[in-house]
Formats: structure tokens, sequence, C-alpha cells
């Protein structure tokens, strides 16, 4: 069975690999987020301070505890995300190549694979517990995850839940969109203050508080070659932009 198919207790005891506790963890997360909780978790408190301290402790994506977050991510919002952003651009534009930017657990893209059975997917996602699972699953489902990407020209990218965990997001923007992806399709919540958010971004040369990065980000998008579609989505999420020709 494809992961995207799964019930929610099933992907749970898939992706906790028998362990009670990362079980127990995935549930609170998922209460934490559907609950808009403002009760800082262990993640969230230890991703803060070591901000604070000026020293972002990027390790904290690296462990099996971290997979709690990655999944509740998916089930929460993502996939919502992701099956009404597919179902938007299906009979608009061509599918033929999917990026999957910063995948986790590999779930959101198995659910790409499977809504565009045709087209080659692809995630990307570092070294750490999470990639373990999605190469785990790209086996099983057929999509490869991969350090960074490569795509085609004319790609359609997902990047939900990706550039907040950038300081600089437009700097790794620029290298994706050097490859002239035709879709981009984002789910940003800089001002959010989750695990892997910084209370400020660097937007070109201008650095923004988080609340303000949002404005500043879309203006950046525009300078360099890419018009916001519109769609008619509830509170315009996700955002799909276009590469204009």
């Amino acid at each position: 069975m494809n992961v995207a198919l799964m019930t929610t207790d099933m992907l749970i005891k898939k992706v906790s690999g028998g362990s009670s506790e990362i079980e127990g963890l995935c549930w609170q997360m998922i209460k934490h987020y559907r609950e808009r909780s403002t009760i800082q978790t262990e993640f969230e408190a230890k991703w803060h301070k070591s901000v604070q301290s000026g020293n972002p402790d990027f390790s904290i994506y690296d462990g099996a505890r971290y997979v709690p977050e990655a999944t509740a991510c998916f089930l929460v919002y993502a996939k919502r995300y992701i099956k009404t952003a597919t179902k938007f651009i299906e009979g608009k534009w061509p599918v033929n190549e999917v990026w999957d930017l910063g995948c986790g657990i590999g779930a959101s893209t198995a659910l790409l694979k499977l809504l565009f059975p045709m087209a080659n997917v692809f995630g990307t996602q570092l070294k750490s517990e999470q990639r373990k699972i999605a190469e785990a699953f790209g086996q099983e489902c057929g999509f490869k995850i991969m350090d960074s990407m490569c795509g085609k020209k004319d790609s359609i990218v997902f990047m939900l839940d990706y550039l907040e965990h950038f300081e600089s997001p437009t700097e790794h923007l620029q290298t994706i969109i050097s490859q002239k992806p035709k879709l981009l399709v984002m789910a940003n919540s800089f001002g959010a203050t989750a695990v892997g958010h910084f209370p400020e971004y660097k937007i070109g040369d201008s650095v923004f508080t988080n609340k303000e990065t949002g404005r500043h980000f879309g203006q950046w998008l525009k300078k360099n070659g890419y018009k916001r579609v519109e769609t008619g989505f509830y509170n315009n999420r996700p955002a799909i932009w276009e590469r204009a020709e």
C-alpha cells in the first residue's frame, strides 16, 4: 500500500518503527498543531534558545525524536495543501517532473507520486532519521530521495514549510529558480514561532522581522520572474507561483 493511503494510525505505527515513545510523541505533536497550542514543545524551546544564543542548533533535525514533528506537519498541513494544489494544477500544466523539497519522512512525496503517477517524483532531505524513512517509502512507492534539487526545466516544485528554515530564504531560492521550474507551490509561515524558524530573515540585502518577511518575499519573487497564480484557495494556501515566459 502506498504510504499516502494509510490511515493516521497506520502511518504513525510505521514511522515509529515499533518505538512506543516515538508513537506517543507523534500523537502529542498532532494535538499540538491541531489545537494551535501556544505552549512551547521541548524541541521548540531548545531551538529558540539556540537561536537566541547566536548558534542555531540544526542537529535537532537529525535524531528520531524529530520524526513526530515531521509526521504531524504532514498529517495536519501538508497532506491537505498537496491535495488542494494538485487538483488545481492537473489539466492546466503538463506534469512531467515533481520535486518535494525538504520532504521529511517522505509521506508528502509518496502522496505526490500517487497523485501524479506518470511523473518522475523526487524528494530532497538531508541525511537523518527522517531520510532513512523517506528512502524506505521511496522504494515502496516509486520516488527517489536526493541531497538537493537538480531538476529539469519546467518542473513543478513543492516547498511546504521549507524556506522558513533558511535565514536567507531568497538566497537558497535563487539556486532553485536558476533551474527554471515552471511552478512553485509554497505554504510559507515565516511568522510562526516553530522549530527551525527564525525571528528575522534576510531578503536580498535587507533584514526583516518574521512578521514582515512574507510580504517582502513575494515582492522578491515578482522581481525574479514569477507571478502569483489566482487560485481562490482559502487564505491563499498553498500559494502557486508561475514562471513568467
